[in-house]
């Protein structure tokens, strides 16, 4: 069952609010979960996570309105052994910001380029290098991580079972999968493969958003993904995967992820109103 206790609000549905005024909204809304992002600039960047503010600020923030940080999104090109140095430092700034707001989790995300030429043994050789660090890294520290794999063609990662395969492989017991239901539709993540291939203990955070453009899968991208708004232009069967989902023996939260640029524009009062009416319908899916 789908309440205010397990709904979150990722940055990005909202992201033409500054942070403190996002935090506000999801309070307002009744939904004490947010996750937060490096990327909300031109480039990923660990200090936009917190717009700028100081840790003690945005903890009265958090005070004030009664809101935790589930995680921090994201470390990219993780399965990447050539980046991992750079990347474990980039880590560690996530983990000092994360340790100082509360939050004991970090995103990953695989790599995404066309011009990638690694085998997929290598490509699976290296996650399992880099996750197997990284997962210490976390675990040192008492935190945790979940890995969202990417839908794309270019994606390195594209499907959760291949991510929890590298997961095991590593022994990264403190890791589990996002289920990012674009990305998991763009990876051909099928009914089927939830009812007899699944296992709900491996994922860690539902990611919700949906496609109502008419267009071939090939064509799509993260600016196509909106809030769920209506059943009947729901082109990914995000509805289906939601209510399976609930329906099952999953635990963790459920995140509000569209993603077009389109919601810049949105002010206070535009987020709040459309965010109201994709949370009632996700209460009563």
């Amino acid at each position: 069952m789908i309440n205010n206790s397990n709904l979150c609000l990722n940055r990005k549905s909202a992201p033409g609010l500054p942070l403190a005024d996002f935090i506000k909204l999801a309070s307002e809304l009744g939904i004490k979960h947010v996750e937060l992002r490096n990327d909300l600039g031109k480039e990923p960047d660990n200090k936009n996570i917190l717009d700028g503010m100081s840790i003690s600020d945005f903890n009265d923030l958090l005070q004030k309105y009664d809101v935790q940080v589930e995680d921090i999104n994201s470390l990219g090109n993780t399965d990447l052994l050539s980046q991992k140095d750079s990347n474990l430092n980039d880590l560690d700034e996530m983990i000092t910001i994360a340790q100082g707001i509360g939050t004991q989790k970090i995103l990953f995300c695989p790599v995404m380029d066309k011009h990638d030429d690694r085998s997929d043994s290598q490509k699976f050789n290296e996650g399992v290098k880099t996750i197997k660090e990284f997962a210490k890294r976390l675990q040192d520290k008492g935190m945790s991580g979940l890995f969202e794999t990417l839908g794309f063609p270019e994606s390195s990662i594209r499907t959760p079972f291949r991510a929890i395969d590298i997961i095991e492989e590593a022994g990264a017991t403190n890791f589990k999968v996002v289920a990012d239901l674009f990305h998991w539709f763009m990876g051909g993540v099928t009914r089927n493969d939830l009812d007899n291939k699944l296992d709900v203990n491996k994922v860690g955070l539902i990611h919700m958003s949906t496609i109502e453009i008419q267009m071939p899968k090939s064509k799509l991208t993260d600016q196509n993904r909106v809030l769920l708004n209506d059943p009947n232009h729901d082109n990914i069967n995000a509805f289906d995967t939601i209510k399976w989902f609930s329906n099952s023996k999953f635990d963790g939260l459920f995140s509000f992820e569209p993603f077009s640029d389109e919601l810049r524009k949105w002010d206070y009062e535009t987020a709040k109103k459309n965010l109201i009416k994709s949370i009632n319908l996700i209460k009563n899916i």
